[in-house]
């Protein structure tokens, strides 16, 4: 999806976000998200008359700031403290819109339907692209409605599929990659190298509700620690982790 920059948002600007992004836009939370959102976030505030500005702040903001690609909390808190020092540097808003933008970040994966209707259709555009991950939209979970039409729905389901279709085996690289990156994060003491002899991943199971998906990774690592010499031929450890990741 190209990008079509606005008074708020710029070419310029969005270049800014796109580069500054450390997390990369490989998988689900780069920059293809968020012109899917900005796509959705447009369309809803066409049909409701939401605040514009903030929807499309919110879109190319609300996940700029994800460290990872599964569980990081406070990846919305970030984001929402972003947005204000970008403040009348690379837009302007309000002190109402502003205070808008900053709650819609904040507590954008939080599973919350009650707001403002701004900072609603802000979390409806974020997850009407659940599609990417292999849910479709749940009207119960979403909170406008505009955006629980069954049309609308729809459009966004097959707009966010990727190749138009969504296959178990689409998520086995991105899972894989997920757990080596938590075996890092929670072994790096003791496996500070290693090198994966084989490997695969399944989906498990995805919770609509809650936001989340189940990921079962098998490793064969050989890993290279210090004082022991394995032959480099033999698997030193079988690994099988079941991960829950974050969807939003």
């Amino acid at each position: 999806m190209l990008f079509e920059p606005s008074k708020t948002v710029s070419a310029e600007f969005f270049d800014f976000l796109v580069q500054s992004h450390k997390l990369g836009h490989d998988e689900f939370h780069g920059k293809d998200h968020w012109l899917r959102v900005l796509n959705n976030a447009r369309e809803i505030a066409a049909g409701t008359g939401a605040n514009l500005r903030v929807l499309e702040l919110f879109a190319v903001l609300h996940d700029s700031q994800r460290q990872n690609e599964n569980h990081d909390p406070e990846h919305g808190l970030r984001a929402a403290a972003y947005a204000a020092e970008l403040r009348n540097k690379w837009f302007e808003l309000t002190d109402d819109e502003m205070e808008l933008l900053v709650e819609a970040c904040r507590y954008h994966s939080d599973g919350l339907i009650d707001a403002h209707a701004t900072v609603q259709a802000c979390w409806d555009a974020d997850r009407l692209d659940l599609g990417r991950v292999g849910v479709r939209p749940d009207p119960h979970l979403l909170c406008t409605s505009f955006a629980k039409r069954p049309e609308v729905i729809e459009a966004a389901y097959l707009r966010s599929r990727p190749g138009g279709s969504l296959k178990m085996s689409d998520f086995n690289s991105a899972a894989l990659q997920l757990t080596l990156n938590k075996l890092l994060d929670d072994w790096g003491e003791n496996f500070r190298e290693f090198e994966v002899l084989s490997g695969s991943a399944e989906l498990i199971s995805v919770d609509p509700e809650n936001l989340t998906r189940v990921i079962r990774s098998h490793l064969f690592l050989f890993p290279y620690v210090d004082n022991f010499d394995f032959a480099p031929t033999v698997p030193r450890s079988f690994v099988s982790e079941e991960c829950v990741w974050t969807l939003t």
